[in-house]
Formats: structure tokens, sequence, C-alpha cells
């Protein structure tokens, strides 16, 4: 309904559409990362402006904010999601495994005051555009 979505899809190895999730609110949202844990289920990553709610996940962002969703290999359904903001975070990347399927996610900081979940990364007012960070999602 913005200006633009993201969408993560799945499909067979004869190349049909067997599901997809498209992710996106009121204002403008990029994917910008995919990984999968043991069980195959999706992770994805990327940024959302406005309100966006992913599966029931509602979250209101003022400018643009990380997201970080888990789908379910089988159907695509969210299992959970999660954000990071309030605004002027871009996300780079995401990624799963090992045997507790920890899930690292990594990106830039461009904004003071943001937070995920207990972790807030550092801000240098502009320098180079942001701060990278790397968090451990723990949904």
């Amino acid at each position: 309904s913005g200006s633009s979505n993201w969408f993560v899809a799945k499909f067979s190895s004869a190349g049909a559409g067997v599901w997809s999730q498209t992710i996106g609110g009121s204002g403008t949202d990029y994917g910008y990362g995919v990984g999968f844990d043991s069980k195959d289920d999706v992770v994805a990553a990327g940024s959302v402006g406005g309100t966006v709610n992913i599966g029931g996940y509602v979250y209101t962002s003022n400018g643009f904010s990380a997201a970080a969703v888990k789908l379910s290999k089988a159907t695509g359904a969210p299992q959970w999601a999660t954000y990071f903001g309030p605004g002027s975070v871009l996300p780079a990347a995401i990624a799963a495994g090992g045997p507790e399927d920890v899930i690292f996610f990594s990106g830039t900081n461009q904004a003071a005051g943001n937070a995920f979940g207990s972790f807030s990364p550092s801000y240098s007012d502009g320098v180079f555009g942001g701060d990278a960070f790397l968090a451990r999602v723990d949904p």
C-alpha cells in the first residue's frame, strides 16, 4: 500500500510458485537479505517505513526501521517478526545457523536513540553515513 514493498517467495525445482509473502506497509519498504535455519525455514531482513503488519506483528516506524522476519518453509506464514528503530536503520544481511539456529542481523544505525530489544548500538552523528552493528536475534 506504500510506494514500494518487498517479498519473499518459494519456488519448486520446476520453477512453479509455491508461496509468496509480501512485506510492506504505508511507507517505502525494501528487502535486503534472506537466510535459512536448520529446518529450512526462511529468515529475511529488510527496511520498513510507516506502519507495517507482518502476520499480526504490527510496527510503526519514524523514518526507516529495520525488520527481521521468520517464515515457515511449508506455507510462508510469518512465525515471528521483530523491528529495530524507531528510524534511520538500514539492514544489510541476516543469517541463521548452528545447533540453536542462532540468528544474526547486521546493518547500519543512522540515528541516535534506536534500540533493538535491549541492544542500543552506537551512533557517531553522521560519520560515514552511520555506524555498523551486528546483533543476535533471540525471538
